[in-house]
């Protein structure tokens, strides 16, 4: 084993390999603090080249290897085990966006850039990599193509997948694969860029990408609605993508107890809605060329007043600047606070039809209720898209929760949905 970490610091450096009684926390250890593993060490490479020949010596000696970006998942993908025997290969020193083509709005980034600072590369262009997370300051472009992650503004650009051309992925065996293509279309044959997406790093390690980017909208209009019920909110969704030519950027779901435990959390940050509905709903739809943020904004009035009319909406809040806007997304970032400051959760990353969303929601309680008698439920959902996260306030570990947690998966299938969205697979 020793041979193996001098071979290791041989190949990336002394100072980036983590052994022994260095402290690998920060690796070893999830978000969600469910998952606490001890792995064998923390490699750290800078290059392409080194990943290659750190694979194909994890191959040779039948190494164990888990690739990590920002170690931001839910799901439990990082995990090295306890035995102290698997590599954590973290990616975050490949932090370059090697190439920015403005003319074809694409940008080639290395797996360990960090979404955020993408795009305060791209501002002073216009552009934007349009992928939104609550871990937007830590998730890495390696990290959310290889659990096609999705995020709040999916509704409108898609997952990780669609805003993808091309990759250089690692294999196991330390072979580099090249289709960093930013070609559009192209019908040669199988496609090795999307087999690799959402492969969580079980068919090679993705160390850059081809991203798509889009234009900076001029200005976006946000509110926080308050309704009764699950049905008019898609209404509203269909409405507002109607009336502003599918530029709904965000259309967020989150129940009246949500906002409970939010004040409980945070009880001096403000909450625009003085008497949260059962069913709130946090919107933002972007302007599009030529849009001042007035136009926006009175487009979104129009359309909310027209609900308030049909007594869809009970009360609605339009940001009327940049911080109150901040505080709107502040409300629905918090969720991973909100479900895990009281410990680990037992959480669930569904995905329904849009029409199913109200059927789950009434079924999964009642399993709750079942298996978990007066948990707590901070359920919240990216509604335009169907994706619904169901955290229950319990050991994960429990009996109860593992009951839970198959007749949920049951009552997903049923509906015609994924039990898996947008966190991956994991464990």
């Amino acid at each position: 084993m020793d041979d193996l970490i001098t071979s290791l610091r041989r190949i990336v450096g002394e100072a980036h390999v983590l052994s022994g009684d260095d402290d690998r926390t920060a690796y070893d250890h999830d978000w969600t603090h469910e998952f606490k593993g001890r792995s064998l060490a923390v490699v750290r490479p800078g290059s392409t080249a080194e990943v290659s020949q750190v694979l194909a010596l994890a191959n040779a000696t039948n190494t164990t290897i888990i690739p990590q970006g920002g170690n931001t998942g839910l799901a439990g993908g990082c995990f090295a085990g306890t035995s102290e025997s698997a590599i954590i290969l973290n990616l975050g020193r490949m932090n370059k966006l090697r190439s920015v083509n403005a003319a074809s709005r694409t940008a080639v980034a290395e797996a360990g850039v960090i979404l955020d600072a993408i795009n305060a590369s791209l501002a002073e262009q216009e552009l934007v990599f349009p992928m939104s997370f609550g871990a937007k300051g830590s998730c890495t472009v390696g990290g959310m193509l290889s659990t096609n992650a999705g995020g709040s503004n999916a509704v409108r650009y898609g997952t990780a997948r669609a805003n993808c051309l091309g990759l250089e992925v690692v294999t196991a065996t330390g072979e580099v694969m090249n289709v960093l293509s930013e070609l559009r279309k192209d019908n040669t044959g199988y496609d090795l860029r999307d087999l690799m997406i959402g492969a969580e790093g079980t068919l090679g390690v993705i160390t850059a990408a081809v991203v798509k980017l889009a234009p900076l909208p001029p200005a976006y209009a946000t509110a926080m609605v308050a309704m009764n019920d699950i049905g008019a909110a898609l209404d509203l969704l269909n409405e507002a993508q109607d009336r502003s030519g599918n530029a709904v950027e965000a259309f967020e779901f989150m129940p009246d107890r949500y906002f409970t435990r939010f004040n409980k959390i945070f009880p001096d940050k403000p909450v625009p809605l003085s008497s949260p509905g059962p069913v709130n709903i946090m919107m933002e739809i972007a302007g599009r060329k030529g849009d001042t943020a007035e136009d926006v904004e009175a487009s979104l009035l129009t359309l909310l007043e027209s609900a308030m009319d049909r007594g869809d909406v009970t009360d609605a809040v339009v940001a009327q600047s940049d911080r109150q806007r901040k505080e709107i997304w502040a409300i629905r970032e918090a969720a991973y606070e909100i479900t895990f400051c009281d410990g680990p959760a037992k959480n669930h990353d569904v995905s329904l039809p849009l029409d199913q969303v109200g059927a789950f929601l009434v079924g999964a309680q009642r399993i709750a209720d079942k298996h978990a008698p007066g948990a707590q439920i901070v359920e919240v959902a990216h509604l335009g898209d169907g994706n619904v996260h169901y955290p229950v306030l319990i050991d994960p570990a429990s009996d109860a929760a593992t009951a839970l947690t198959a007749d949920i998966d049951a009552l997903v299938v049923s509906l015609g949905g994924s039990v898996s969205a947008e966190h991956g697979v994991g464990l």
